[in-house]
């Protein structure tokens, strides 16, 4: 009785064994072979609530780790730049936008708000307070907070991004809120186990899932299209009377990308042409790379890789020279 008891611990401790070994490897095998897989997540410390009202914004002076990338931010609040703001620009730029202007998950100066500051040296000044996050209420808020502030801005630029419709309405069907494992689970499997986006990736298509959701928010009848555009009108009404000029550059997803859906934000392009807004569609110079997925993170399908930031700064370079 006594060996088939320690037959049977045998056997469950090397099967214990072997499925760990297992693990470990395809884990290690991950992270030599598709580098492009890195940590999720961004460290709290680099921003601080209420900034721009009830919106959160950037901690000045922190330094922290956003997707694996370290992210420093200026004294002033804003993504601070290898090539130092000059404060004797004669032009002042507000690079507005949500996680994708922030730039999560690459090298804070391969970002198109870095590269645009370059490129223009000391003839513009970059300011760019973008947040993970941020809708357009929160653009409102960060822009005539600045503008009560008496920050000198010349331009206004909003990087728009699909979900930014989401505006200061609840969206309870938002695919992130119909995970069902703990979120300290989540956020443990996001920074540690590249293994885990791997097998999202093969078995779950996110960048669908969400572009699916978030295109159906861009009918004129939904409430979020409702809510949006009339901020986006207060915010133009605003600005017009400033004498500021004010333009949306809408990024794509990668879904739309892979559809070739280029009527799917109709609505809203109709919406911004009516209310006087200028505007880009970067999706019609997106459409046009060989390989639509190098644009984007790994799994992604939102948030846009180091060749995707070069794309939006060649696009904005383009014409902001004009």
């Amino acid at each position: 009785m006594g060996s088939s008891l320690k037959k049977v611990v045998f056997v469950v401790l090397f099967n214990l064994f072997a499925i760990l070994f297992l693990l470990v490897s395809i884990e290690i095998g991950v992270r030599i072979f598709i580098p492009e897989i890195g940590p999720l997540g961004t460290d709290a410390e680099l921003f601080i609530p209420n900034r721009f009202e009830n919106s959160r914004g950037l901690n000045p002076n922190a330094e922290g780790i956003s997707y694996g990338k370290i992210k420093t931010v200026d004294t002033k609040g804003f993504w601070k730049y290898e090539r130092t703001n000059g404060s004797t620009s004669p032009q002042t730029i507000l690079l507005l936008g949500d996680s994708v202007t922030m730039g999560i998950g690459v090298e804070q100066n391969l970002t198109f708000g870095a590269l645009l500051q370059d490129y223009f040296d000391d003839s513009i000044t970059i300011l760019n307070p973008s947040v993970i996050g941020y809708s357009v209420a929160d653009y409102r808020n960060v822009i005539k907070t600045l503008l009560d502030e008496n920050k000198p801005l010349d331009e206004i630029h909003i990087v728009w991004c699909l979900n930014d419709i989401y505006a200061d309405l609840s969206v309870e069907t938002a695919p992130d809120g119909q995970i069902q494992l703990g979120r300290e689970l989540i956020r443990f499997l996001h920074r540690n186990v590249y293994m885990y986006q791997w097998l999202k990736n093969i078995f779950a298509n996110r960048p669908a899932v969400y572009y699916n959701h978030d295109i159906q928010m861009y009918d004129q009848n939904s409430p979020w299209f409702a809510r949006s555009t009339y901020i986006l009108l207060d915010l133009n009404k605003y600005l017009t009377e400033l004498e500021i000029p004010f333009k949306v550059w809408i990024s794509p997803y990668l879904e739309q990308l892979l559809l070739e859906d280029e009527e799917g934000l109709a609505d809203f392009i109709w919406a911004l042409d009516t209310i006087g807004i200028h505007h880009l569609n970067m999706y019609n110079y997106f459409i046009e790379a060989e390989d639509h997925r190098q644009l984007y993170l790994f799994g992604d399908g939102i948030h846009l890789s180091k060749n995707g930031h070069a794309k939006v700064y060649e696009i904005m370079k383009k014409h902001l020279q004009n």
